[in-house]
């Protein structure tokens, strides 16, 4: 079940399909939706479907969530006023996988220099005849 009210949904479906000037017919047709769904959708007898969200959130430019959660206003030139952006959300996507790839870069400097300081270490042992020994202590068990 989608999060905020029925209610709500209706109220800002109806709103959107007024704003158009549309039918339900014609609004049901923008959205692959039959005028039936569109009914239901704006009495509130059932939640809009997911596709549905999807294309008027995408149509509109707001987050799908809006739908059911804020009751839209207009300003009068019939523009939706307090619907987040989904250029806001878009951004701050991109700023959370710009952090991710940060720390991933720290780690992976991280894991770098570990990998340089054993094969430091191993290089120093080799070099001291360790890995000589070994190879010959290998052989020998066989």
């Amino acid at each position: 079940m989608p999060k905020g009210s029925k209610e709500i949904s209706a109220y800002n479906i109806r709103l959107l399909r007024d704003k158009s000037k549309l039918t339900q017919t014609e609004f049901g047709e923008l959205f692959d939706s039959h005028q039936k769904s569109i009914w239901t959708y704006e009495s509130g007898s059932t939640w809009p479907s997911q596709a549905f969200t999807l294309a008027l959130s995408k149509a509109y430019g707001f987050d799908p969530e809006a739908l059911t959660t804020i009751k839209f206003k207009l300003d009068s030139t019939g523009t939706i006023t307090n619907i987040p952006k989904a250029e806001n959300q878009i951004q701050n996507i991109k700023n959370e996988i710009i952090s991710v790839m940060a720390e991933s870069e720290e780690q992976h400097k991280k894991i770098i220099n570990r990998l340089q300081k054993l094969r430091e270490q191993l290089q120093s042992l080799e070099s001291k005849g360790v890995g000589a020994v070994t190879k010959k202590l290998t052989r020998a068990k066989k």
